[in-house]
């Protein structure tokens, strides 16, 4: 049996159901075959070489990530301290997963969903931005930044809001007539204890992703909120990681030129696993996305500021931009 699913308009046709996805009424295009469960002995065999070994450890010493590539016909393989294992061929369009108890399949899927389908979406020429992205007056804006900057945090704000959310972490961006359309990920945000306990009220508020990790998951149906169902053109991006400052409030500040460019570059989803080829790509692209777009710094107080107040900065900012167009 296979079961297909459209995320991020690539069609993921899987041997078992995958948790909080539905099946697709239309397939995506540029299909990847899952396989969940097993790792064929020829594919994880061989001589691989190291691609990348993370430098954060888990509680043995071991490195959280390890990804190696194979010479003999481009294979790559990730494995994660979990146990966590993942081999794709090298044209992104077969995968195998395994995983070691008492890992879940619902533990798998973050990692599938997330940095796995990133990286094959940049091997079919997509170009994607460490983002998540939501939809005010019928287009797109990012919200840029690395890991801790808040990206799924004030998208959770902007869907309380009645914004619908496009995706989650991961924007992956179109060339269409002259703009960049936006693709759909599926209609979930995932967020830390901390984020559902300052949206919600408490951090029991939402369910767990899994059994085995305290992440949770907002549904957006789930909760009244809305998840974009078609694609939207980009609008502006705006950079979550900009730096403190010394005023009462937040600011938001245009980075232009070189800067703008060298920011995004740094906010690229997957960089490290990109071939020269594929960096030039995404140079031109990113150029050009600094020459049409607004790339926009959000700076904040010292004392912090709250995902709410982000979110009705970011909705004024956008909507004064707009007006004077």
């Amino acid at each position: 049996m296979t079961i297909s699913y459209s995320v991020f308009g690539l069609s993921l046709d899987c041997n078992r159901p995958l948790p909080r996805l539905v099946a697709a009424a239309a397939p995506g295009v540029s299909p990847l075959q899952v396989n969940l469960g097993h790792v064929p002995l020829e594919c994880s065999s061989g001589r691989w070489r190291t691609v990348i070994e993370s430098t954060d450890l888990d509680d043995r010493g071991e490195p959280m990530l390890r990804v190696w590539r194979r010479p003999s016909d481009g294979m790559f393989r990730f494995l994660y301290g979990d146990g966590s294992d993942f081999v794709l061929d090298g044209c992104g369009r077969r995968l195998w997963v395994q995983w070691l108890e008492p890992n879940t399949l619902e533990d798998v899927s973050s990692y599938l969903l997330g940095p796995i389908l990133g990286f094959v979406l940049r091997l079919h020429g997509a170009i994607s931005l460490h983002a998540s992205a939501v939809v005010i007056d019928g287009q797109a804006i990012a919200l840029a930044g690395p890991a801790g900057a808040g990206k799924s945090t004030t998208a959770a704000a902007f869907a309380q809001r009645g914004h619908a959310v496009l995706s989650d972490d991961l924007a992956v961006l179109e060339p269409h007539g002259g703009e960049y359309l936006v693709q759909v990920d599926c209609p979930i945000l995932r967020l830390w204890p901390e984020s559902s306990e300052m949206l919600f009220g408490s951090a029991d508020a939402l369910p767990r992703l899994s059994g085995t990790w305290d992440k949770r998951y907002l549904d957006l149906a789930g909760h009244g909120s809305q998840a974009a169902r078609v694609p939207c053109p980009l609008a502006a991006i705006y950079l979550l990681d900009c730096g403190s400052i010394a005023e009462a409030g937040p600011a938001i500040r245009t980075v232009r030129g070189r800067d703008g460019l060298l920011a995004l570059v740094a906010h690229s989803y997957a960089a490290p696993l990109l071939d020269a080829e594929m960096r030039a790509t995404e140079f031109e692209l990113f150029a050009e996305l600094v020459g049409k777009l607004p790339v926009l710094g959000l700076h904040r107080p010292e004392e912090g500021v709250g995902p709410a107040e982000l979110c009705d900065l970011i909705i004024d900012d956008f909507s004064r931009r707009r007006s004077a167009a």
